[in-house]
């Protein structure tokens, strides 16, 4: 894998976050994110009972480059890595989650969830206990974000589809009549196909057999594309 340069603000000095072990096996860790008017990010992490939660939503996400590009060699490759702080010592995240972070930090109010940060990545033993957990932590969060990554060009098809064509089929509009109800031109409708087929073939979330667990135990979900 190629090194990849770092972006990331000065540390202005601060120490590097270690994870503290978790008190008991049946515990998780869940963050905030602090507001401010900077690009930095910064949260705070805190350990839970898995049967005293407060009220969180938890993320779905890739943790390699949220797209697929034809001809590169490494798709898992993270990109650049960026740095945030984690009760005000310095962590280091890929790319893709911290455009989620800098997305949703305005947005998500209380606790969330994310694996990269609520688990010791580096503590075996951990990991190991907490994918234990991950059922209950996905069913149990009022809300499970799909975060797809930056927006590409084919949201904008993506978005149309969802709010003309499904209305269509909606409205029972016969097969043969949807492109002249919905007042585009044959070749119109193709490109919107081939920009949907294109969405799903490049972001990488929708090629990991992992995230169908995900998806099928959360109460309510919400995709996320960029701002869509």
């Amino acid at each position: 894998m190629s090194v990849l340069p770092t972006k990331c603000p000065p540390n202005n000095g601060l120490s590097q976050f270690r994870h503290t072990a978790l008190s008991e096996e049946r515990y998780i860790r869940l963050l905030r994110i602090i507001r401010q008017v900077t690009d930095s990010i910064s949260i705070t992490l805190d350990p839970f009972p898995l049967d005293q939660l407060p009220e969180y939503e938890a993320l779905s996400y890739t943790w390699g480059k949220a797209t697929e590009e034809d001809n590169e060699y490494d798709n898992d490759d993270p990109g650049n890595s960026h740095v945030i702080t984690i009760n005000s010592a310095t962590f280091t995240i890929g790319e893709n989650l911290f455009d989620g972070l800098s997305e949703l930090r305005n947005e998500v109010e209380g606790y969330l969830w994310v694996d990269a940060l609520c688990i010791d990545q580096t503590s075996l033993p951990e990991r190991a206990s907490q994918v234990l957990l991950m059922g209950d932590v996905y069913s149990s969060a009022n809300c499970v974000i799909v975060w797809l990554g930056k927006e590409t060009p084919e949201v904008a098809s993506v978005v149309w589809l969802l709010d003309h064509y499904v209305r269509a089929l909606d409205l029972k509009v016969p097969a043969a009549e949807v492109v002249q109800f919905l007042g585009i031109s044959n070749q119109e409708w193709h490109n919107l196909w081939e920009s949907h087929a294109r969405f799903y073939r490049r972001y990488r979330w929708f090629h990991r057999s992992w995230v169908v667990q995900e998806f099928i135990l959360a109460k309510t979900i919400s995709i996320r594309c960029g701002n869509k």
